[in-house]
């Protein structure tokens, strides 16, 4: 993990972002699925498996570029005073709060509409129910996140998002489950 992270990672952004959406963005909604349906191992059909990889992998590239520019934006509003001087290093709480809030509020609600578009097409179905309770969580999950998310070193920032993308797929499992069948 360690060279994944520190060697290919860097010499290979894009290709690295993909791989971990991918993966843990794809077990995220697997994992979601599961706790939703309280125990169905195959939550979604394995058919669709494909389209959900290459759904994850291109939110990992996406999510990459939004980084990358973000993370570039706020300082460059610092040194021109649009922002306080403090947002401008990189590390700082300031800077990371900073890139959360502009990415998170102008970036999000269009990448989970975008997510929530490419599985309708995915699917062959369409519909947005749901969308509200994903667009409030912004506020409560996604901006104090990815405020964590921006302490961190660039090489682990789109890892940890992914890592977040499990997590939230367990919260929203939990949230949507299914009721207990009786006994």
């Amino acid at each position: 993990m360690s060279w994944f992270l520190n060697e290919f990672t860097p010499a290979h952004p894009y290709w690295a972002s993909l791989l971990k959406f991918l993966v843990l963005g794809t077990v995220g909604e697997w994992l979601g699925g599961v706790i939703r349906t309280r125990g169905d191992w195959a939550p979604f059909p394995p058919r669709s498996l494909p389209a959900k990889l290459a759904i994850w992998g291109a939110i990992g590239l996406l999510v990459k570029w939004v980084f990358a520019s973000f993370a570039l934006l706020v300082p460059a509003q610092a040194g021109q005073g649009l922002l306080p001087a403090a947002c401008g290093n990189a590390g700082s709480l300031a800077f990371a709060l900073a890139v959360s809030l502009q990415m998170n509020l102008l970036f999000s609600p269009f990448l989970m509409y975008f997510h929530r578009a490419l599985d309708n097409l995915a699917s062959w179905r369409w519909h947005w129910a749901g969308m509200a309770t994903a667009i409030r969580s912004i506020g409560w999950f996604w901006i104090p996140a990815h405020t964590v998310t921006f302490l961190l070193g660039e090489n682990y920032r789109v890892f940890f998002a992914a890592i977040l993308s499990v997590a939230l797929g367990a919260i929203l499992g939990f949230a949507n489950r299914n009721p207990a069948p009786k006994s």
